[in-house]
């Protein structure tokens, strides 16, 4: 939970002290090959300095402006580093490229022989409202 004063937590109220804590995967599993790191800036060290002169946490202060401020898109992308649009982008040649594998696939038996290896499979195709190009 957000507050003018540093985070707390939504269940206690009692305040957090990240600059103790350590990085928590949200899937152990992906650690060593894709660990996701989105640090939360409500987490990060820098916002919490205190200025020596004045007292105050102005980064904090900072941060509390964007939340105030910024966009529901761009306060979960930029601030709190969750990927808040993820799910509507469509996907681009670039996506497929990188989620590809090198499995020699021609016929349905063919991929049922790698069905052990994911949760599910999802095929989908868009025409664009047009059909085939002829």
């Amino acid at each position: 939970m957000l507050c003018d004063d540093g985070i707390k937590c939504a269940k206690c109220g009692k305040p957090l002290k990240p600059e103790q804590g350590r990085w928590v995967a949200a899937i152990p599993d992906r650690v060593l090959t894709f660990p996701g790191y989105h640090i939360s800036q409500t987490i990060h060290p820098l916002h919490l300095i205190v200025d020596p002169v004045t007292g105050e946490r102005q980064k904090w202060r900072d941060l509390m402006s964007k939340v105030n401020s910024y966009s529901k898109l761009k306060l979960f992308n930029e601030v709190f580093g969750w990927p808040y649009d993820e799910s509507i982008n469509p996907l681009t040649l670039k996506n497929l490229v990188e989620a590809q594998h090198d499995f020699d696939i021609q016929t349905v038996d063919d991929i049922l022989k790698y069905q052990h290896l994911y949760r599910c499979f999802v095929i989908g195709v868009d025409w664009d409202g047009g059909g085939a190009v002829s």
